[in-house]
């Protein structure tokens, strides 16, 4: 599972509020992507902006700390360009929050619906049978779980029917099967 972090990373997107808990450098919460993908090793050097800090260090009152205006390294230049487009995070919002992208998609509101509780609902099985075999010592066969993912999903919408947005869910899931 730890070996697929640096290919969900790609499709991890943070949309920052406060700045308290996204990172400066290793989030994507810029449209360059992860900074230090983008500068290299030597960006928190260059930027004066250390490699553990948050995207709420890197503002001061009087904006973005920023590398100098004159300078050769393209990708500082980029860095510098993007920041001055985008806004301060502010204390007074609500906390950061992360996303899955994927790349192109133009879901409708139903649709990204159903994504959520498949990825919820995916997480929270995976992380029950981690538990499991941790604790408890026998695992799940892989059809096994993902028949339990499936119930999970048609249970959270049976169980929402009647709100907004999950009329059609349940058939929306069906036709996905």
């Amino acid at each position: 599972m730890l070996s697929l972090r640096p290919l969900a990373r790609r499709f991890l997107r943070c949309d920052v509020s406060d700045g308290q808990s996204s990172s400066f450098w290793f989030d994507h919460w810029l449209d360059l992507g992860p900074l230090i993908d983008v500068v290299g090793q030597d960006g928190p050097q260059l930027m004066g902006i250390p490699i553990e800090s948050r995207v709420s260090d890197a503002g001061t009152s009087r904006g973005w700390r920023l590398p100098p205006s004159r300078t050769r390294n393209q990708s500082l230049a980029a860095v510098r360009d993007c920041l001055l487009r985008t806004p301060l995070p502010s204390s007074v919002e609500h906390s950061d929050c992360f996303e899955w992208i994927v790349p192109g998609d133009t879901a409708s509101p139903p649709v990204t619906l159903l994504k959520r509780l498949v990825f919820q609902a995916t997480i929270y099985l995976i992380w029950r049978e981690r538990n499991s075999r941790l604790h408890a010592g026998p695992s799940l066969l892989p059809s096994l779980l993902f028949r339990q993912i499936d119930r999970c999903i048609k249970d959270a919408i049976l169980a929402r029917l009647n709100r907004k947005g999950f009329r059609n869910l349940l058939s929306l899931w069906f036709a996905h099967e």
